[in-house]
């Protein structure tokens, strides 16, 4: 079954990127709003990261009205 109507963002995460110091491959995380241990998903070698500034985070989401104002016309 195909719903035909268009469907907008409810919600939204913000990605950051995350360079490995070892293999230099980007690891995405959604929004890391603790320090975190992540293991790299390309050389299994594991970094600590520094998270991400939750007012800035949730600033971003309320000017987007969590993804709702993103979301193109048509």
């Amino acid at each position: 079954m195909l719903y035909k109507g268009v469907v907008k963002p409810g919600k939204m995460a913000l990605v950051f990127m995350y360079e490995c110091p070892f293999c230099h491959y980007e690891a995405m995380l959604a929004s890391p709003l603790d320090p975190a241990t992540v293991t790299c998903g390309a050389c299994k070698n594991s970094f600590h990261i520094a998270p991400v500034d939750r007012q800035t985070v949730q600033y971003i989401q309320t000017v987007l009205m969590n993804g709702r104002a993103a979301a193109a016309d048509g």
